[in-house]
């Protein structure tokens, strides 16, 4: 969820990672809740990022009453909670293994 001070008009511009930089498309690129990659005349823009790749993406952000503009990025970072509770029950499960090992001696 992204919240500003007063109404604005938001614009998904960009998606940039390391090795690439794309004009963003609805297959590409996170949405707001319109399903579209721009939304007006709000404080707060819910944007759906649930399928969208890790990476940087620029948006366009301009102030209704004065036409001013500026750029701004949104961070999508790959989620790593399934590695990690995988690693945890292995690493769990071999510390069980090398305690009823070493208490067999």
């Amino acid at each position: 969820m992204l919240e500003f001070d007063s109404a604005v008009s938001v614009e998904m511009e960009y998606y940039y990672s390391l090795n690439q930089l794309e004009k963003c498309s609805n297959l590409s690129c996170p949405v707001f809740e319109n399903k579209t990659l721009s939304d007006s005349g709000k404080k707060s823009f819910v944007l759906d990022t649930a399928n969208s790749e890790p990476g940087f993406y620029a948006l366009k952000v301009s102030d209704d009453k004065t036409g001013d503009f500026y750029y701004t990025s949104l961070v999508v970072r790959p989620d790593y909670r399934f590695i990690a509770g995988f690693a945890l029950v292995v690493l769990t499960a071999v510390l069980v293994l090398v305690e009823k090992n070493v208490f067999r001696k």
